[in-house]
């Protein structure tokens, strides 16, 4: 949505339908599965 310019590395937006200002608390599944994303995407990058 526009934000990729303020990031140095990758930058992905992802919505949880239903999560508010916790989603480690209110989606503990879908956010360790975004960060685990999230890493091997950088980690492929920096090879």
């Amino acid at each position: 949505m526009g934000k990729d310019g303020l990031f140095a590395d990758h930058y992905e937006r992802v919505l949880l339908p239903g999560v508010g200002h916790f989603p480690p608390r209110e989606a503990p599944q879908a956010t360790a599965q975004g960060i685990l994303r999230l890493g091997s995407a950088t980690a492929g990058a920096r090879r």
